[in-house]
């Protein structure tokens, strides 16, 4: 069986992935892809919902947060559910970009994020030196105008955030039933609306795998509902 060039490379660049976050800091940095467009995604919906961004917080141990003020509970819980939805969101639109070639508008994307960050949010040391150093790899391969490079850095800086998005809504089920006050958005949405964490969990698991399942059968023989044969390259 002949198995086309393009899936071996994808394949290849997401058990790069995997195999990049278990590296000691390297890993840990690189996973930080995800938590900027988990904490991007809690600021944006706060300013579409009329409300305000104070800061975003970018640690070193993968944590952030996202200190957004807004008006009423139905604001409150958008913001909170944005977060896990946004990155699985984000992560399959940018792999059906890069399954249509636009590889440097993926790039241009972290880019705007980080600088957008720079500029309006994250105020923290470590999260300086993260937009810094991950928009510059962006900017450089942007600049080098190499398509092989622009290719792999793209697609494995995707994976990564597919991956990690994937992971972390995995974490943040079992959280809610294992240590519920140490679940994060899950908890917050449990002493909004009452309605226990463990379902929270559970709705941010469901929708990372419905998202991970899209993401993998833009590219690999998975059957797709027919509306949804258009994603196919």
């Amino acid at each position: 069986m002949n198995i086309p060039a393009d899936k071996i490379l994808y394949g290849s660049l997401i058990g790069a992935a995997v195999l990049l976050t278990r590296i000691p800091y390297a890993g840990k940095f690189f996973r930080l892809i995800d938590t900027l467009i988990h904490e991007s995604a809690h600021a944006l919906m706060a300013l579409v919902l009329s409300g305000s961004v104070d800061r975003i917080d970018l640690f070193a141990n993968t944590e952030g947060q996202a200190v957004t003020r807004s008006k009423g509970k139905f604001a409150w819980i958008m913001i909170s559910l944005a977060g896990y939805i946004g990155s699985s969101l984000v992560s399959f639109g940018l792999f059906l970009l890069l399954s249509r070639g636009y590889f440097n508008a993926v790039l241009y994307f972290f880019i705007g994020v980080c600088l957008v960050n720079l500029l309006l949010w994250v105020r923290n040391g470590y999260g300086i030196f993260f937009l810094l150093l991950f928009g510059s790899m962006c900017g450089l391969t942007a600049y080098a105008q190499l398509p092989l490079l622009t290719k792999c850095i793209t697609i494995l800086f995707c994976a990564l955030l597919w991956m990690d998005a994937l992971i972390s809504s995995a974490i943040v089920l079992y959280l809610s039933v294992a240590q519920t006050k140490n679940s994060g958005d899950a908890w917050s949405l449990k002493q909004t609306t009452k309605i226990p964490a463990f379902l929270w969990g559970l709705l941010f698991f469901i929708q990372a795998l419905c998202f991970s399942y899209l993401t993998l059968a833009v590219y690999f023989p998975l059957p797709l509902p027919v509306w949804m044969n258009f994603l196919k390259i």
